[in-house]
């Protein structure tokens, strides 16, 4: 048995980014032999995009999101998964090369076969090339800093969908939902 696209309803808990890379057009389908679901939606996505939710052959769910303009590949995993396991798992049925990996989460440990040459610990190594300011809040959300609102301190604890940012308020744990649009509002307030 091999992967396959995987019911909505079979991922029980939010998915947190795990790893992001450079995939082409051609090498998407060899590598994900699964149904993609279109997203052109910009509230969704910041590009037209493919996704899907799969479940690789060892029984573990991720949610694999392919922007068509960047070719950028982001995996997330159930925020319960060990996200080193998880790319062990991945990689003994994907081919990616260690070179096309943008960002990795720092839990997520690559296997030694790959990880025995350069790997990536921070999203975007050329700190000479300017990112959007969603690409900022997105290293913001990644970052594992905390969101300062007023009074108030928030850390990231996951995504809704590829638009919604989750935070804990530190003082009494409740969650709160802030767009990305939001959170552009607040791009100086992180700590």
């Amino acid at each position: 048995m091999t992967m396959r696209t995987a019911k909505p309803n079979e991922l029980k808990t939010h998915a947190l980014p795990v790893l992001t890379a450079r995939v082409s057009e051609a090498e998407l389908p060899k590598w994900f032999p699964v149904e993609f679901q279109h997203i052109e939606d910009p509230q969704e996505a910041p590009e037209p995009s493919k996704a899907a939710l799969i479940k690789l052959d060892d029984g573990g769910y991720f949610v694999l999101y392919y922007g068509e303009i960047s070719n950028q590949l982001t995996l997330r995993i159930p925020e319960s998964s060990d996200a080193s396991a998880f790319l062990a798992a991945l990689l003994r049925e994907v081919p990616l090369p260690r070179t096309r990996i943008l960002w990795r989460r720092e839990d997520a440990r690559l296997p030694r076969r790959i990880a025995s040459h350069h790997s990536y610990n921070t999203p975007f190594p050329d700190r000479r090339l300017t990112r959007s300011t969603y690409e900022q809040v997105f290293l913001k959300l990644v970052s594992g800093g905390k969101l300062r609102m007023g009074d108030e301190i928030y850390s990231p604890v996951g995504m809704r969908g590829s638009y919604h940012a989750i935070f804990r308020r530190e003082s009494d744990g409740s969650e709160r939902l802030l767009t990305l649009d939001q959170l552009l509002q607040h791009l100086n307030d992180w700590q």
